[in-house]
């Protein structure tokens, strides 16, 4: 079974930078402690402030379904909707080449 990478770009909309962190931040945790995570990281561009990159490793593209499917990461997605707090969200699943 391979694993599954995945590094998403996140912007944030002008003027909410504290609050797209402090929600990114809170998937930290509840994203570590499910069945198949094997790495979830969240950086932020020294170059440009208001864009976010989530590294992620999963055991397997089901671990990884699971988790976008999970009531943390929906309620995430709801509240950055909701609250317009994201110009764009670019996920990008990469083939580990070694």
């Amino acid at each position: 079974m391979a694993t599954v990478h995945v590094f998403a770009e996140i912007k944030a909309s002008e003027g909410y930078e504290r609050e797209l962190e402090s929600a990114l931040c809170g998937l930290l945790e509840p994203s570590r402690e499910e069945l198949g995570c094997c790495q979830f990281e969240l950086y932020r561009d020294k170059s440009v402030s208001d864009v976010f990159i989530l590294q992620e490793v999963w055991i397997s593209q089901r671990s990884l379904d699971l988790h976008m499917e999970s009531d943390h990461f929906q309620s995430f997605l709801t509240s950055i909707q909701e609250n317009q707090w994201v110009e764009y969200i670019t996920p990008r699943t990469l083939n580990f080449l070694g």
